[in-house]
């Protein structure tokens, strides 16, 4: 299923999980188009499990985030890498930083 269509299955929900928070998320300005106005160093981090947002998304923000890093899978991972695999990003974090 495409984002878009979890998008609208979600909206069509009478209640979301983690509430009003979860809405703002989906109701949310697109600012993609605005990606290259951000020009601070990016650390791109997804996890190979992630179905919540799809690889193709992280490479649209490699490609147009002007300082960005290239992605960093973290092999295993969900949609919180930092909370399941640690380690692995707590690595490339440091990496990053030097």
């Amino acid at each position: 299923m495409h984002a878009a269509a979890w998008r609208e299955r979600w909206r069509a929900r009478a209640s979301l999980p983690l509430g009003e928070t979860a809405r703002c998320l989906l109701d949310r300005d697109d600012v993609s188009g605005r990606l290259g106005e951000i020009t601070c160093p990016a650390l791109l981090l997804w996890g190979s499990r992630d179905r919540s947002l799809p690889r193709d998304r992280m490479e649209l923000l490699r490609d147009r985030l002007p300082s960005a890093t290239a992605v960093h899978v973290v092999e295993g991972a969900a949609h919180t890498p930092a909370l399941t695999h640690p380690g692995q990003v707590t690595e490339a974090l440091l990496a990053f930083l030097r």
